[in-house]
């Protein structure tokens, strides 16, 4: 009897032991894996490989999420001009153009034009959807949690836009952009 309840405490210490490991290991993944993610992305950034860039990049998802970003800055605008002015007729007619714009500017291709432009100071120049990138070009971010699947990364004073992270498995992708709030650029009538 002595010999069996020796054998179920060795059994039951084992079984303690792995999933402290398993919480341990989980723990790390989850502090230090979207950092890891961010540096990828800079490596790849540095290197100008479009591919491994890319490769943390969820073009559907991305794309989406811009076009509702634009689509709701072009509304806000168009809802605080003067009602008679050629401004509300441009934006109309921007709004036209939105899918095709954010399709052809948020693609792997456009990515690698982008990242072909980066600078030593960190400037992207591209389309203006991948121009939110910049984020990732500057040394210091702030890293937000949005729950246990997403994240988003911001400045250090947490101006200008964010990226938001979606978990893929094990690894992260860029699936979202929030840009800034905008800004009337025209005097009131």
């Amino acid at each position: 009897m002595t010999l069996t309840r020796r054998m179920l405490r060795h059994a039951l210490l084992l079984v303690a032991a792995i999933v402290a490991i398993f919480i341990v290991a989980f723990g790390c993944w989850y502090a230090t894996s979207p950092r890891y993610t961010l540096t990828q992305m800079q490596a790849a950034a540095v290197d100008g490989n479009a591919g491994a860039f890319a490769a943390h990049v969820d073009f559907p998802s991305l794309r989406a999420s811009l076009k509702s970003e634009l689509r709701a800055r072009l509304y806000t605008q168009a809802g605080d001009a003067p009602a008679s002015s050629l401004k509300v007729l441009g934006i109309g007619m921007a709004l036209g153009f939105v899918d095709q714009m954010v399709d052809s500017a948020v693609s792997p291709e456009s990515v690698g034009v982008a990242l072909a432009s980066v600078g030593a100071a960190g400037n992207w120049v591209g389309p203006i959807g991948l121009q939110s990138l910049s984020v990732l070009g500057i040394p210091e971010h702030r890293i937000t949690r949005l729950g246990f699947d997403h994240f988003e990364v911001t400045r250090p004073d947490g101006s200008g836009p964010a990226l938001v992270f979606a978990r893929d498995g094990l690894s992260w992708r860029l699936a979202a952009m929030r840009l800034n709030e905008p800004k009337p650029d025209y005097p009131a009538a």
